[in-house]
């Protein structure tokens, strides 16, 4: 398995797969699953403050091209557990919402998302 640095907090590394890494304390991070379904894991930063991280946004940043310079990830398979950098896309946020309302997706306890001015809410 390949890993590469985060950056922003260096002593963690993310793998293509998913897979985060602590170094200073040698072991994986499994974070936790939020109500959305999605994974999360605290990470301490160079300053020695913690921000909270998305894992599919770290697998992305780190082994997703994303030439258009585009702000959201979507899950292909469109279960948001799947965090492997195939399985991952950036896309627009129109192209998100899309997504949401035309597969019928919805957050754990939310209602689904309506168009209000050409924007889903």
């Amino acid at each position: 398995m390949i890993f590469r640095e985060v950056l922003e907090c260096p002593d963690y590394y993310i793998s293509s797969c998913g897979v985060l890494f602590n170094t200073s304390t040698g072991k994986v991070v499994k974070g936790w699953e939020n109500e959305q379904g999605y994974r999360r894991a605290r990470l301490k930063l160079r300053n020695g403050c913690f921000r909270d991280y998305y894992i599919h946004r770290l697998v992305a940043a780190y082994w997703c091209e994303n030439p258009n310079g585009l702000n959201e990830v979507d899950h292909l398979n469109e279960r948001r557990s799947g965090n492997r950098c195939e399985n991952l896309k950036w896309v627009s946020r129109r192209e998100n919402m899309s997504f949401v309302h035309n597969k019928g997706l919805r957050f754990k306890n939310d209602l689904p998302a309506v168009p209000i001015n050409n924007l889903f809410l």
